[in-house]
């Protein structure tokens, strides 16, 4: 199987422009392929984020501290393919972060329109 390096790398110093312009300070993500590219094959192109970046398990090890730390937050939900598209869940992931407190606002491409894969380098 071929890479694509150059891809990659364009790939990443845009999202990390983006990440970086949005302010967050946190990044959690239920796939481990995000956490890894963003937390290993990111820096290991040169490319930093300063933000923390955590996988959910991670995360739900210690419910209290983010619990306690929801109520009235600001944060996302990207829909990734395989729970969306492939097996419609779209509402779920929404409604646990209200139940813990967060505000979730929505990407400009969520649910089935989510950006995902390919498809960021269809965008540039």
């Amino acid at each position: 199987m071929g890479s694509d390096i150059d891809g990659f790398a364009k790939l990443a110093q845009l999202n990390a422009e983006m990440i970086r312009a949005s302010g967050v300070k946190r990044i959690i993500s239920s796939c481990p392929e995000c956490v890894r590219a963003l937390k290993v094959d990111y820096p290991a192109h040169g490319i930093r984020l300063n933000v923390e970046v955590v996988h959910l398990a991670e995360l739900m090890t210690n419910p209290k501290s983010l619990v306690s730390n929801a109520k009235g937050q600001v944060v996302t939900f990207h829909d990734p393919c395989r729970l969306g598209r492939h097996l419609g869940v779209y509402d779920a992931p929404r409604q646990v972060l209200e139940g813990l407190g967060y505000k979730v606002v929505e990407m400009r491409h969520t649910r089935r329109n989510a950006m995902c894969c390919g498809q960021w380098l269809d965008a540039l």
